[in-house]
């Protein structure tokens, strides 16, 4: 027993000689597409947001190959709006969400203080928070009305995406990175609807 706690004690000092911590933020897209089965054409919700978070990069031994888990806070928002005459009305989705990637990467150096890097896996996204708001004008004048949109079986709370991404680390200490990932999970619960949130992000990162 005493030999297996040691051993997992020195793999832990290992790993963690060979880790490294970064905190970054950037601009993320949320792609929510709905497909009814008596329709063929596809519903698009674009919210536009922004993350951020800490992940942590783990050396797995072989040169260049690292394991890194995250945990990032994104908010993003959708917004639609007709008019008629001086009378309209707008609609305003806002939501909020903890994504959990766990990601393969693997780079290379191409100058002293630059390196490249590709990187794959899984994201868990939780739904922290939505919420709707409409704003009508009419005759002038305008009101507003509020609703929290409840996750339930009509609109799933979790979701499990797959993507991949590229980035540099450069002057040693800025990362940049782009990851594209695909929603597996089919996050409504309505009958003949099918709903699959996409994701698009872009940011930076300074590495510790």
């Amino acid at each position: 027993m005493k030999k297996i706690i040691s051993a997992a004690a020195a793999l832990l000092i290992a790993a963690s000689a060979f880790a490294q911590v970064h905190v970054g933020a950037g601009y993320q897209n949320m792609s929510n597409r709905s497909k009814y089965s008596d329709e063929n054409s596809t519903y698009t919700m674009n919210f536009n947001g922004i993350y951020a978070g800490v992940g942590y990069d783990i050396a797995l031994g072989a040169n260049g190959l690292f394991l890194t888990p995250g945990a990032y806070f994104t908010v993003g928002s959708h917004t639609e709006s007709t008019s008629e005459g001086s009378d309209s009305i707008k609609g305003a989705w806002r939501e909020m969400y903890l994504n959990v990637p766990v990601r393969l990467s693997y780079g290379f150096e191409v100058a002293p203080t630059a390196r490249l890097f590709a990187f794959a896996g899984p994201v868990i996204s939780y739904g922290v928070s939505s919420k709707f708001r409409t704003t009508a004008t009419v005759s002038g004048e305008k009101k507003s009305s509020d609703w929290d949109n409840v996750y339930n079986e009509s609109y799933k709370r979790f979701d499990l995406k797959m993507g991949l991404g590229v980035g540099a680390d450069i002057i040693s200490r800025v990362r940049i990175k782009a990851s594209y990932d695909i929603g597996l999970l089919n996050r409504s619960g309505e009958s003949g609807e099918k709903l699959h949130s996409n994701v698009f992000s872009i940011g930076v990162a300074y590495l510790f």
